[in-house]
């Protein structure tokens, strides 16, 4: 009779120990790979980065970083991310815990006769039958719930990769903005110098000297301002990194890419951001995990409480052994309000699902559309506005060498100059963060929020010297 009690036990042994040793990290790497080209890294399922991946990271931070560098180091550094995937050994846990055999029950009993005669014995060990007939069930629960936890954490490593991405081209911009004004001051600079040795040569009046002065005042605070915001970007960026070098020691490249010539179709956009939706997915596993528990919740609700095992027996000084089983009947609570809530819960994800579907299909809209603005506004800044704005100073410096026109012109035409400049450089950051959230969409990722995030601008312009536009002589 041993060997078939064996055989009743296997189907329980196998699912006992049946969880995968890395807690499913192998798909969610394998899922994030195929997204976005780059792939994360679990340090408690894989350890610490090895030398080669030290050395390469330590060469782009020396070199300066790009977007792409930027992404492979938060993936591997995020302390962050590192948190989000410890979800993924919680949920190995459970279903480990989920997989094990109940406990059996022992009871003991002694009775004391009134007349002093032998001590009566009583040992009872039982075993939960119901527990073991629900086993299976928990343990498919539990799988759910670890397949939820990684679609969710193949979700936190795209958060991760598109925020640093943004922190990036924000940082990039701050950047590429304060090397405008550095440009703009160095002019100031000379102007105010050469305006002042024309002064005590009686060439030029104080008032225009007074203008170059006030110019160039407006032009250092500016870049003082821009400055302490391209520090702040850094910052962020930094922190996005996981904390490499500081801050202040941090590089990257300090122009953002040119747009390219050519923007992602509307008419495939909307499908292939619904198909590869890591929130309806996820949406998905929370609705499998409320099946399975509403499952569990039925199967307990009706299946009576059984117990089983064996039971010794001490008498007058005999031992008996025999049978022992228990039994309690579900005849009031049979789980209906377990089964209820898991029903109505489902319905919510079912409605929570269709509007995140409009949701995405809004979004592709909204941020090709957006997406499409921003880069005819950056063409335009290219193509006319800022060779117009280099025309006019250009000439404007020609008449004023030609004694046609003043100062106050002059320095007009070079503030209007650097507002263009300015402008493009804000232009070019709408565009490229618009592009990190219609990638990020792509890739299967809403925002945070549900909304572009690409149209914020850091652009500070100083005030014109001598007030508003020249009206002449």
């Amino acid at each position: 009779m041993r060997v078939p009690s064996v055989a009743l036990c296997l189907p329980f042994i196998a699912v006992a120990g049946c969880a995968p040793r890395d807690a499913g990290f192998s798909t969610v790497k394998t899922d994030v790979r195929e997204r976005i080209g780059h792939a994360p890294r679990y340090r408690d399922v894989e350890g610490d980065e090895d030398a080669d991946t030290t050395r390469r990271i330590s060469g782009w931070l020396a070199t300066g970083l790009d977007a792409d560098h930027a992404v492979q180091i938060a993936l591997l550094r995020n302390p962050r991310l590192q948190a989000a995937f410890s979800r993924l050994g919680v949920a190995r846990a459970s279903l480990l815990g989920a997989g094990k055999l109940p406990n059996p029950e022992l009871e003991v009993e002694l009775g004391i006769p009134e007349d002093g005669g032998s001590l009566h014995w009583t040992f009872a060990a039982t075993e939960s039958l119901s527990g073991l007939i629900a086993l299976p069930l928990r343990h498919a629960q539990a799988s759910a719930e670890l397949a939820r936890a990684q679609v969710e954490a193949a979700g936190d490593a795209l958060d991760v990769a598109y925020q640093t991405r943004r922190a990036f081209y924000a940082c990039q911009a701050a950047e590429q903005e304060v090397l405008v004004l550095r440009d703009v001051v160095s002019a100031a600079a000379l102007t105010s110098e050469l305006l002042e040795r024309l002064h005590d040569a009686g060439n030029v009046t104080e008032l225009d000297v007074a203008q170059a002065r006030a110019f160039e005042e407006n032009t250092q605070l500016a870049l003082a301002t821009v400055t302490q915001l391209a520090l702040e970007a850094r910052a962020r960026l930094w922190q996005w990194l996981g904390g490499p070098l500081t801050p202040t020691e941090l590089r990257v490249n300090q122009h953002l890419p040119d747009v390219p010539p050519e923007l992602p179709a509307l008419a495939s956009l909307e499908e292939r951001a619904i198909a590869r939706s890591l929130d309806l997915k996820q949406l998905d596993a929370q609705r499998a995990v409320l099946e399975r528990a509403a499952t569990t919740a039925q199967v307990q609700g009706v299946l009576p409480e059984l117990r089983a095992g064996v039971v010794l027996e001490r008498e007058d000084g005999e031992w008996e052994v025999g049978p022992a089983a228990a039994v309690g009947l579900p005849l009031f609570d049979q789980g209906q309000a377990r089964v209820a809530a898991s029903e109505a819960a489902q319905r919510g994800i079912a409605y929570e699902r269709d509007a995140r579907v409009l949701s995405i299909r809004s979004l592709a809209h909204t941020l090709r559309g957006r997406l499409e603005r921003a880069a005819e506004r950056v063409q335009r800044y290219t193509n006319e506005l800022l060779p117009l704005q280099h025309t006019i100073v250009d000439q404007t410096l020609r008449q004023y060498n030609a004694m046609q026109t003043g100062v106050r012109e002059l320095l007009f035409a070079r503030t209007q100059q650097l507002e263009a400049d300015r402008a493009y450089v804000a232009a070019l950051r709408s565009y490229w963060l618009l592009r990190a959230d219609l990638d990020q969409l792509l890739a299967g990722r809403l925002m945070d929020d549900g909304r572009p995030a690409g149209d914020a601008s850091i652009s500070v312009s100083p005030s014109p010297a001598g007030g508003a536009a020249a009206g002449g002589h």
